[in-house]
């Protein structure tokens, strides 16, 4: 697979598709997948080509584009799909959220729940925190595994992007509230929702530290607190 690694390279991509507008759908796409999706490129730069695509395509067109690009399943598609649906919440942010649910659903891969999380789940929680956490909290009670480790990776994007340490609380104590989610895939999100915020409140961290702790909790997230006091430079048995 090669490589694209120039935003002029990009650019020069964007000025082909304006040249075939969406109308010609099927060489539109077809320029999407083989000068696009089929190479390597940084997400930064994929980010930037769904902005100057998005605005190509009629808005009576995205959802029916976003499909064939989880379709084809390529990294790169879940970085495009998640910067779209980024770009959608603050104009239906529920919208949003179930779709990003419905695409790495369908992904079905760690990869494609923690690239669209980080992009729609976390930025919302950057966005309007409020409405986040309320639809985030109901998404707690969902029956696949990927969205509840969607809801960690969430949690760790919004306290690295510096979230106020009052909202960190109240990730933490929904963090808490899942310790006893037996499932790998959310266990890996919660924990790493975890860890982050350890690193970046080990104080708030270190008050609920028995309940993290406490019997019947996977050691797995005592290991994840852990793995964060060191990356704050806490020394556990001086707390």
């Amino acid at each position: 697979m090669e490589f694209k690694t120039k935003k002029s390279e990009i650019q020069a991509v964007v000025g082909r598709l304006q040249n075939i507008t969406y109308s010609e759908e099927s060489e539109f796409r077809n320029m999407v997948e083989q000068e696009i999706l089929s190479f390597k490129i940084k997400f930064p730069l994929l980010e930037h080509f769904a902005v100057e695509v998005m605005e190509l395509i009629p808005v009576g067109e995205h959802s029916k584009f976003l499909q064939w690009i989880v379709d084809k399943d390529y990294i790169g598609s879940y970085v495009i799909a998640g910067k779209f649906l980024q770009i959608k919440l603050s104009d239906n942010m529920l919208a949003s959220f179930e779709d990003t649910v419905r695409y790495f659903i369908q992904g079905d891969k760690w990869y494609c729940c923690d690239i669209m999380s980080e992009r729609v789940f976390g930025e919302a929680l950057l966005l309007d925190f409020e409405r986040a956490f309320l639809l985030l909290t109901d998404f707690t009670k969902h029956d696949n595994p990927w969205v509840r480790r969607g809801i960690g990776v969430s949690i760790h994007y919004a306290v690295k992007r510096k979230i106020s340490p009052k909202k960190a609380q109240r990730l933490l104590d929904l963090t808490l509230s899942q310790l006893h989610d037996k499932h790998i895939e959310a266990k890996k999100g919660f924990g790493w929702g975890l860890k982050t915020l350890t690193k970046f409140h080990p104080m708030m961290v270190v008050k609920v530290k028995d309940k993290i702790e406490a019997p019947g909790v996977s050691r797995y997230y005592r290991t994840k607190m852990n793995t964060g006091f060191r990356l704050a430079g806490v020394k556990i048995h001086n707390v």
